[in-house]
């Protein structure tokens, strides 16, 4: 895993999203109005590749993190429905 330095030294892995996202979308523009001189370029595009790599592992693990709580927040749902409501009486008389 690359975690390529821009100049200020700061690692992909280091960035926040936001900065990470902002970083990029910088790249992308000094490539699109070609003001990115040769001697860079490399250099950029490298670290435009790190930054997107690095985004990508990150929302892979937050959709991952999201599947494994799902269930329990179903669950959550399905324990509310087996308590009573608040101001509906419990027992054989209050039951559905």
């Amino acid at each position: 895993m690359t975690t390529e330095k821009k100049k200020t030294g700061v690692s992909v892995d280091q960035l926040s999203y936001e900065s990470a996202v902002t970083e990029l979308e910088e790249i992308i523009t000094d490539l699109d109005e070609g003001i990115i001189d040769i001697d860079s370029l490399s250099d950029r595009f490298q670290r435009s590749i790190d930054i997107i790599e690095e985004l990508d592992r990150r929302i892979t693990r937050t959709r991952q993190k999201v599947e494994q709580l799902t269930p329990r927040l179903q669950g959550i749902g399905s324990d509310s429905r087996t308590r009573s409501e608040p101001g509906r009486p419990e027992g054989p008389e209050g039951s559905p």
